[in-house]
């Protein structure tokens, strides 16, 4: 049920969310989303002190700080190119969104939590 990786943690893949420990939901999306990696919460289930997995989160935080504006400039320029009513403000907030929403997706579901 629960794959080890080579770092030694337990991932389960059902539920992103839970505890590497009792394997009980102890996150929701929003709190996961404010965990980086050097914060260190207890899981209110089994008392565990459980943090994001470092490497998978720095890569996925760098990740996101290049293409929120990367996705708004050619946001912008895609509006200006195709000259649509809504304006280039309206193009570049549409751009950076969906740069950054499925990287926030990835975030969520792929980086796991160990203790």
């Amino acid at each position: 049920m629960h794959r080890t990786h080579s770092a030694g943690f337990h991932h389960d893949p059902a539920d992103p969310l839970a505890c590497p420990t009792c394997h009980r939901r102890m996150l929701s999306i929003p709190r996961k989303l404010t965990l980086g990696p050097l914060r260190v919460l207890s899981c209110p289930h089994c008392g565990a002190r459980v943090h994001l997995e470092a490497v998978y989160a720095t890569v996925l935080l760098v990740l996101m700080a290049f293409a929120l504006p990367l996705g708004v400039v050619l946001g912008h320029q895609l509006g200006d190119l195709m000259q649509l009513a809504v304006g280039g403000a309206v193009c570049a907030l549409l751009g950076g969104l969906g740069a950054v929403l499925p990287l926030l997706l990835v975030y969520v579901r792929w980086v796991p939590l160990e203790t």
